[in-house]
């Protein structure tokens, strides 16, 4: 007798069937509970086994798990989870990957060899139950070896990569006895001789110490330990040329040269002999001195030597070696030098331009001192000059471009009309540049008498228009030019290198200098200084009040700033050392900070963040 069912279980039943008032109970085929059987899929025997689902299941999924192993479905790549069923096809394999590598630097200099592994064997796919998601996954079958690495397989490849140069099959064969599957070298080429650049080797310094003597009123050079010094017939320096470096060659055979080596070209001037040897001899007692940049002359400088004050007694000085003065430069002188200029007392609202190095013993007050470059760029000689250079280059191409559209209409104008006509209406400015140039002449210490009248010669006809206007050709005119431009040439390569400005204190003055500038004693006031390099002060007092400094590398002050003085800015390309600063604005390179309250022995320079300041014994305050 069949056991009935009660009336909760039938109720269970009817909620399960989400069964509503309009469904027919009567029919009983709608209570019958249908069990879901969902899909599986098994590896066996190197193959892919699927059970489809059944009353409404799910189907199997599988999924590959190696990296190297490839799998399709129907010829389709499996890539993620995918469904399937017992109807699908399904193929695979392994991409093999190589038992070694070689690898060659990239200056082909050296070969490297990476054993991966030294034996391949067949893959089979790993047996496993059935899942209804299952990961495939593939094993080597270690019974079935394919293929063993030989030395001869590596030489054979080294050989299609065209590696010929000292090759190690020793090295090889250890690697594939006793493997470390590290890369190892297996050939290397012999990289060239580097080339060696020629050089200028200097018996001489090129900076000076700071001490003047006086023997019996005659600068002694040999033994003046302020000026570097030569007596004649020494050797002042030596040219050491160019080496050629040894060719190479690389792993495949192929040469590899060298460099080319770097030549310098140094000239010698008139008082110095170049020998074939490449020694340079001085022919005169003097200064040695190396000038210019990219090309460089080595020559022997003399000495202008006043014993007392510069004043209006002895007029400005502008001479083409070192000036000594063993007084005062008063108000109002200037002093522009192609050399050194030593003070031996102190300067007083003058200017002094230098293209070597200024050294003043006393102070500096309300004057303007330009050092290398800049009293180069600062020489009135020489400003005057390369300005009427290219003045008269502009006039030159304006006056035949005139001509050329004159004879573009057909008709004509002489040379000497059109010059005249655009020097009285366009280029009015070349005779006052001439006339401040020969006001300046007679004030230069160091010009031959045959020099200073081919130059008053040269520049004198841009004075008188009528002999302009009776000129035939362009000639004479760019001759002049030509002789302007050599003489402005001289003095910027007159420039020269390790170069100085070094005082004692400053007040009310503008120091520029593309070297050092060193202040000895009190420090500087209500200045303005500005070095490529570094800027230092050296005693422990010396104060820095109402002054704007700059310098390229480094500054090293001891006392910034105060409660009075003026505005104070310090500005270093790379770091700061301050002993004390009560107040002021810090740059290093673009960022900056104000000081508002007293810091002492700090160091202050910047990172990727911004400014760092740094306390003795550290405590960084960024």
């Amino acid at each position: 007798m069949e056991e009935r069912i009660t009336e909760t279980e039938l109720l269970k039943i009817i909620r399960q069937l989400d069964v509503d008032a309009k469904t027919d109970l009567s029919d009983h085929s709608t209570l019958i509970s249908v069990e879901k059987v969902n899909g599986t899929v098994r590896v066996e025997n190197n193959k892919i086994i699927v059970t489809d689902p059944e009353n409404g299941g799910l189907p199997a999924t599988i999924e590959p798990v190696n990296e190297q192993l490839i799998l399709k479905r129907n010829g389709q790549k499996i890539v993620k989870e995918t469904n399937v069923m017992a109807s699908d096809k399904f193929e695979w394999f392994v991409e093999e990957t190589p038992l070694f590598t070689i690898e060659i630097s990239k200056d082909k200099m050296e070969a490297y060899f990476h054993l991966k592994a030294k034996h391949r064997f067949s893959w089979r796919l790993k047996s496993q139950a059935s899942l209804s998601h299952l990961l495939v996954k593939v094993d080597e079958d270690k019974a079935a070896l394919l293929e063993t690495l030989q030395l001869t397989d590596v030489m054979i490849t080294m050989r299609k990569m065209l590696i010929t140069k000292n090759i190690k099959p020793s090295a090889i064969f250890n690697e594939l006895q006793h493997p470390t599957y590290k890369p190892i070298t297996i050939a290397n080429g012999v990289p060239p001789k580097p080339s060696i650049d020629a050089s200028l080797e200097l018996y001489f310094e090129e900076q000076s110490t700071n001490q003047f003597i006086e023997v019996g009123g005659v600068i002694n050079f040999r033994d003046h330990r302020h000026i570097p010094s030569v007596q004649a017939g020494d050797i002042i320096a030596k040219k050491i040329p160019p080496i050629e470096g040894l060719v190479g060659y690389d792993v495949h055979g192929q040469l590899v040269k060298p460099t080319p080596p770097k030549d310098i070209i140094v000239f010698a001037k008139e008082d110095v002999e170049l020998l074939p040897t490449g020694e340079f001899i001085a022919e005169r007692d003097g200064r040695p001195r190396l000038s210019g940049q990219d090309i460089k002359s080595l020559g022997i400088s003399t000495t202008y030597v006043i014993s007392g004050d510069v004043n209006l007694e002895t007029g400005n000085i502008v001479f083409s070696g070192d000036v000594i003065i063993y007084g005062n430069v008063q108000d109002g002188m200037i002093i522009e030098s192609l050399g050194n200029i030593y003070v031996q007392g102190s300067v007083f609202r003058a200017d002094l331009a230098a293209t070597g190095s200024i050294l003043i013993k006393g102070n500096v007050v309300g004057a303007k001192l330009y050092s290398g470059y800049y009293g180069v760029i600062f020489n009135r000689f020489y400003l005057n000059t390369k300005k009427l250079a290219e003045k008269l280059l502009a006039w030159l191409e304006a006056a035949k471009l005139l001509l050329g559209i004159v004879e573009a209409k057909g008709k004509s104008i002489p040379v000497g009309q059109a010059l005249h006509i655009l020097l009285e209406s366009k280029f009015h400015e070349i005779p006052l540049i001439v006339r401040e140039i020969q006001n300046s002449l007679p004030s230069i210490k160091n010009m031959k008498k045959l020099e200073y009248n081919e130059f008053m010669t040269r520049i004198d006809i841009f004075l008188h228009p009528l002999k302009i206007a009776q000129l035939d050709s362009f000639g004479p005119i760019q001759s002049s030019l030509n002789f302007v431009q050599e003489v402005f040439n001289h003095i910027e390569s007159a420039q020269e290198t390790n170069v100085f400005i070094d005082i004692a204190q400053c007040h009310n003055s503008s120091l520029k200098s593309n070297g050092n500038i060193m202040i000895r004693k009190e420090g500087c006031i209500q200045s303005e200084l500005f070095s490529k390099e570094n800027i230092v002060f050296y005693d422990a007092d010396a104060v820095c009040r109402g002054s704007r400094l700059e310098a390229g590398q480094m500054i090293s002050a001891m006392n910034v700033g105060g409660e009075t003085g003026g505005e104070i800015v310090l500005k270093a390309g790379r770091r700061m050392l301050i002993k004390k600063i009560y107040n002021g604005r810090v740059f290093i390179n673009r960022y900056y900070q104000d000081i508002e309250e007293t810091l002492e022995d700090i160091t202050i320079y910047s990172n990727h963040k911004g400014l760092v300041i740094e306390h003795e014994g550290g405590n960084p305050d960024e």
